[in-house]
């Protein structure tokens, strides 16, 4: 066997038995976007409900994924795919209330994905967006630059 595949089969083994360790010893097993796979939000077809034999622990949360394939991308490059505010809805968040965003109420922008509590609250976010992300954002670094 060629070292690189010897290599991504290790690679897999090994993300796949530390992160279900780690999840049941750190989670209370409620998964990150009510199961939803963060991966499928950028696929065609867009969100699909995960299942719990591929998962992962990130930032403290719990991720479902539809497949390994996904669980594998996921685990390279979470940020590029897990929700803004970790699933908290946008527009709540920037009014100063945590809030959290339902999985098939969604966007993706500047190719970053946000959830949001209901269809007003979307609507709310596409008519201001620079505005409320900007709001959102702010919390977000105080709240970061608040934790000890």
């Amino acid at each position: 066997m060629p070292f690189s595949k010897h290599w991504f089969a290790l690679a897999i083994g090994s993300i796949f038995v530390i992160s279900s360790v780690v999840s049941a010893q750190t989670l209370s097993g409620r998964p990150a976007l009510q199961g939803y796979d963060p991966v499928s939000f950028y696929q065609r077809g867009g969100p699909t409900q995960g299942i719990a034999k591929y998962e992962a622990v990130w930032n403290g949360r719990l991720w479902y994924f539809t497949n390994l394939v996904n669980q594998v991308r996921f685990q390279s490059a979470p940020a590029e795919f897990a929700p803004q505010f970790m699933g908290y809805c946008p527009v709540e968040f920037a009014a100063g209330r945590r809030i959290p965003g339902q999985p098939k109420i969604f966007e993706i922008y500047e190719d970053k994905l946000y959830v949001f509590s209901d269809r007003s609250a979307l609507l709310l976010w596409q008519q201001g967006r620079s505005v409320m992300q900007s709001r959102a954002y702010n919390r977000w670094l105080k709240q970061e630059s608040d934790s000890p």
